[in-house]
């Protein structure tokens, strides 16, 4: 087993395999600061993990303004905020 990790789109990426079924190949997750387009209709909306509970790390800086920790408009659209995410 591996981790995966990546930030911004990349981010957002792990965090749809973390989603799937495939992701129970990994051992964790990390994205830093990850745009997180596809989560913004609630918690878990279209997640189902390979397995629960699943080991992610999240870093995301107060100060991103590209993506903010605190959600809004992003340049892919609209993402939710990090603590909602």
């Amino acid at each position: 087993m591996s981790c995966v990790g990546s930030m911004s789109n990349g981010g957002g990426f792990v965090n749809t395999i973390a989603c799937s079924a495939v992701g129970g190949q990994f051992a964790a997750f990390a994205p830093a600061s990850g745009s997180f387009y596809t989560d913004l209709n609630g918690p878990n909306n279209g997640c189902s993990p390979a397995r629960s509970p699943l080991p992610m790390l999240e870093i995301h800086g107060g100060n991103d303004k590209t993506v903010a920790y605190n959600g809004g408009p992003g340049e892919g659209g609209v993402e939710p905020s990090i603590p909602d995410w």
